[in-house]
């Protein structure tokens, strides 16, 4: 029944909305739509009960053959999923459908004029991709804005019809616009088809510039879209989705012929997007790929707003090329309450070809540059394949990268494995704003070789760091070389072998073997220029060199330690030195010599080290404005020999103090130390023992230096005390304690004693005397002297004591002298046998070869200078002999030149002369000859075997008669002298 009510009052309002029609005239409709009063609640209802809203409603036609049709103004649609409003809304029916009840209610076509349309959520049934429910065929929008966006802005469009149509159970959308934008001629057309839950479709848009739709989008996107100044040609979109539990997924894949200026025309853009949506965000996955992409044409696609400092790089740096090919892999992530778009994550991959890479102001590009590229959001890494610069080559391996992109201070890195010649390596090192190798000594220009290199580049990525931002380290293995290095104020050839250089704006060092002024070495050689470096230079080198080359490139005082008449080295050694400099002009150096194959020579102490042996040299140096300061320890080992000492040294490397805790050669064993004490050097000597020998003859065979009055001796104390002396044969002395002065003048006193169970045994004492100068002697240990000094071991005595002494003002004269002897025991001695043999003295040369002849007494007067002694008088006294003599005996050139008599049965004579007047008559009144029977001799030649001879006639003669013949006759009766020595 109510049906039949429902029905009869439709029927009813039909035939008065026909009747009123035919009333008002089409014509009018047309012209003029006719306002339905609000009594017409069936039109209303009509509309109203599918959820339009609306102000007012009319009668309209579009044309005289058209049925009449609804106009709704200000009409609002609203359900769960869509929602829009129209400030006009034309509802219209197809004539067929009039007829029939059934599709009475089935609208044909609604028009929108200036619709907002807003596709919404819905938590209990979000995502079912239904459009709505109305009953709609097609959508016509003639113009306006057909989007309310969630962020407030709408989208243009013009001129889109739509079609809703249903197929095979599958829901289809078709939409056409042929203008999107009153700007551009935007042509889009393309189908969605509905399955729910899932989705498809595909749109082809013509002549697209997302420039013109840049005012929708997110304000941190919008700059994105400005980049892309001219249309897209053509763009094809698939897209597939599903919506399931609450959330929605979906595909998109866009293949897009870019264009652009120039050259970069039509180059095929793949892209896929997959999208998430959730409660609160959209999140999309995004791919692009192409296969080939000019470089210039980056900055049209990567916005400066991305990784600043990375694309100001890239675009200005990275010149020329191509990009091929380029994959990129990005999720986006929308905020729906915030409604701002963020990057998640960023990666993909790059190859570029035939590109220029500026990657320094002022330094030679890398050309011709093949290279692969990845990158994220915080990391841009170029991998180079192969590239030239300058005539070097640009090796696999080589990258430049960008990171830290996401922080506020991204960070650049240039890492380069570069092989070339070495002069252009070092040429590129110099190069500014570098300056790494002028300041170090080397002109790129003057050496040869061969180089691989490693150049690292860390700065701040912005466009043009300065020198002081940059990290960089300069890494080069260099072979064939021929270079020169500094070494303590010389200049050491380095050629062939294999160095290793590397260098900083603040360092360089080299290391590596190599030849090393032709002998083959390991060095480390190391330059510090930084603020406040520890260490300035630093060099260590390892050789096989010999000594006598090796020492003058070391500092005067390690010369003057080890090539001195005290100390000497020859010969091949293994050398480690070891030198450092530090600030505020320190400098150390350590040596260490192997002197295995060496010589080492210690005249001093009569030591000589052979090669094949062993032995060290180890000195530990410090320097200050490069002199000497202090020894820290010298060391000096070898078979029998050790050596332990330091030194310090004054202003200007004058000595200041030596000093050795241990020194051990041969028999010798001691300490002391050498210091300077008020403008007096004072050298101190103590120890267990000393052999004395050694020393005696270094000293005695050491060179005379030419007599200089202008030159000043320096002062100079010594003291010695030793517990032993040793001399030759193993004869050892008892303690010994000496003093020896040197003033300005020269020798100014020196003394000795020797005391043996607390007896006095030897004393020695030289030294001035108010006008004059004496040198006192006595000793009782006379024999052990001559023996330990290897004189001769003839001769014994008591005591033997000597005096001499000459006037200070006259320092170029002699000394004059007298020696006295008791109990003076001659034994077996060559020089005595060959005069007693020319008597022919049996018992006299019996007694000599056996037990020796005792004289005893003796005396003599002497002169002494410079190692010349002329003997004026001697007289040796026995019971059975007499001994006469003068003469010379030079003991530099160890000769002799004498003559005197020979007096047997000297104790007849001596009676016989002793007679106060018999005496002078048949003595002569001579000391030559005293006595009444002598014979005279002479001795000439060497020392150790002097020709002897003699005149057998003057044995015969009476003395007196010879004291007269030599008085008349003689022309050397005269006693000798040094200066008439020097005359003759």
């Amino acid at each position: 029944m109510t049906s039949i009510k429902t029905g009869l009052k439709i029927t009813s309002t039909l035939f008065v909305f026909i009747g009123l029609t035919l009333l008002a005239g089409l014509w009018r409709l047309k012209d003029a739509p006719l306002r339905l009063p609000v009594h017409f609640d069936t039109v209303r209802t009509i509309v109203s009960q599918h959820g339009i809203n609306f102000k007012e409603i009319y009668l309209f036609t579009p044309s005289l053959l058209s049925l009449p049709g609804v106009l709704i103004e200000n009409g609002h649609f609203e359900n769960e999923h869509i929602q829009f409003t129209a400030d006009q809304i034309f509802i219209r029916w197809r004539l067929r459908d009039f007829f029939s009840q059934k599709k009475l209610w089935k609208i044909d076509i609604v028009h929108l004029e200036k619709p907002t349309l807003l596709f919404k959520e819905n938590q209990s049934s979000a995502h079912d991709f239904e459009f709505s429910d109305i009953p709609l065929s097609s959508l016509t929008i003639k113009g306006g804005r057909i989007m309310n966006l969630p962020n407030g802005k709408t989208l243009p469009a013009h001129k889109v019809n739509g079609t809703f149509y249903k197929q095979k159970g599958e829901k289809s959308l078709h939409v056409y616009a042929n203008t999107l934008n009153e700007n551009t001629q935007t042509v889009v057309e393309g189908t969605m088809t509905l399955t729910p839950p899932y989705a498809k479709g595909g749109l082809k848009i013509s002549n697209l510039s997302l420039k013109e739709w840049a005012s929708i989008a997110p304000e941190n996107l919008q700059e994105w879209f400005h980049f892309f100044q001219h249309p897209f040609p053509e763009i094809a979109i698939d897209f597939h989705g599903n919506s399931v539990e609450k959330k929605g997924t979906a595909a998109v894949k866009i293949h897009a012929p870019f264009l652009s200026q120039g050259n970069r025309k039509n180059v095929p853009i793949n892209l896929t997007l997959e999208g998430i949506d959730t409660l609160s965000a959209y999140t999309t996955d995004l791919k692009v790929e192409t296969d080939s992409f000019p470089w210039e044409g980056l900055s049209d696609l990567w916005p400066s707003f991305l990784s600043p400092s990375a694309h100001h790089w890239c675009t200005k740096r990275l010149q020329g090329g191509t990009a091929t090919p380029i994959t990129l892999h990005s999720q986006f992530v929308y905020n729906k309450d915030s409604h701002h778009f963020s990057i998640a994550s960023l990666t993909g991959t790059l190859g570029v070809k035939d590109t220029t890479v500026h990657y320094m102001d002022g330094m030679p590009p890398v050309e011709e540059t093949t290279a692969e590229a990845t990158f994220s959001p915080d990391d841009f890494t170029i991998r180079i394949v192969e590239g030239t610069t300058k005539k070097l080559t640009v090796k696999p391996k080589s990258v430049v990268r960008f990171y830290d992109l996401s922080t506020a201070t991204p960070q650049g890195l240039v890492d380069l494995y570069i092989d070339g010649p070495l002069s252009d390596t070092l040429w590129v090192a110099d190069h500014p704003p570098f300056r790494f190798i002028s300041p170090y000594g080397f002109k790129p220009k003057d050496v040869s070789g061969y180089s691989e290199n490693h150049l690292v580049l860390k700065f701040p990525a912005h466009i043009s760091p300065t020198a002081k931002e940059m990290t960089t380290t300069f890494e080069s293995k260099i072979s064939g070389f021929d270079l020169q290095m500094p070494l303590l104020n010389h200049t050491l050839q380095l050629t062939k072998g294999r160095l290793r250089l590397q260098m900083t704006s603040n360092k360089l060092s080299v290391c590596g073997k190599s030849l090393l002024n032709g002998a083959p070495s390991s060095l480390y050689w190391e330059e510090n220029l930084g603020p406040n470096p520890k260490i300035l230079r630093h060099y260590k080198v390892n050789t096989t060199l010999s000594l006598e080359d090796f020492f003058p490139f070391t500092p005067p005082v390690v010369q003057g330690l080890c090539q001195g008449p005290e100390l000497s080295f020859k010969g091949p050694s293994s050398i480690t030195l070891d030198y450092k400099e530090f600030p505020k002009d320190k400098s150390h150096l350590v040596l260490h010599v192997d002197l295995y194959q060496s010589l080492m020579d210690i005249p001093l102490f009569n030591y000589k080290k052979d090669p094949m042996n062993p032995g060290t040299l180890d000195l530990d140096l410090s320097f200050h404005k490069g002199n000497a300061q202090k020894i820290n320890s010298l060391k000096v080992t070898g078979p029998d020999l050790a050596l332990k000492g330091a030194a310090s040294f004054e202003k200007g490397c004058a000595l200041e103090k030596f000093f050795f805790n241990d020194l051990k050669v041969h028999e010798s064993s001691m300490k002391g130390s050498l210091e300077r004490k008020k403008g007096q050097w004072h050298l101190s000597l103590q120890g267990p023992a000393i052999a004395l020998s050694p020393i005696v003859d270094f000293y005695q065979n050491l060179p005379e230096d030419p007599a200089d009055p202008s030159k000043k001796s320096t002062p100079l104390i010594i003291t010695a005390d030793f517990s032993k002396v040793i001399l030759q044969k193993g004869i050892t002395l008892p303690p010994l304690k000496a003093r020896m002065e040197w003033n300005e003048e020269g020798l100014h006193s020196y003394g000795f004693l020797i005391k043996e169970k607390m007896d006095e045994v030897l004393s020695f004492h030289y030294g001035p005397q108010k006008d004059k100068e004496t040198v006192e002697f006595k000793t009782r240990i006379l024999s052990r002297l001559l023996k330990g000094f290897d004189i001769t071991e003839t001769i014994s005595s008591g005591e033997v004591s000597f005096t001499l002494e000459r006037q200070k003002k006259a320092e170029l004269s002699p000394f004059k002298g007298n020696a006295y002897a008791e109990n003076l025991r001659i034994k077996g001695a060559p020089i005595l046998a060959k005069l007693l043999s020319l008597l022919s003295i049996e018992g006299i040369l019996s007694t000599l070869q056996g037990d020796g002849v005792l004289f005893v007494r003796g005396e003599a007067d002497f002169e002494y200078l410079n190692k010349k002694i002329a003997v004026q008088h001697l007289e040796l006294a026995s019971t059975s002999l007499g001994l006469t003599g003068k003469g010379y005996i030079d003991l530099k050139e160890k000769t002799l030149d004498a003559e005197g008599y020979i007096i047997p049965a000297n104790i007849l004579n001596q009676l016989i002369g002793n007679i106060p007047l018999l005496g002078r008559l048949v003595s002569g009144n001579s000391k030559e000859h005293k006595g009444l029977v002598s014979m005279s001799y002479s001795m000439k030649g060497p020392l150790k075997d002097p020709i002897v001879s003699s005149n057998p006639l003057s044995a015969l003669a009476p003395n007196f008669v010879k004291g007269l013949f030599s008085h008349l006759t003689s022309p050397t009766h005269k006693k000798p002298t040094l200066e008439a020595k020097k005359a003759g």
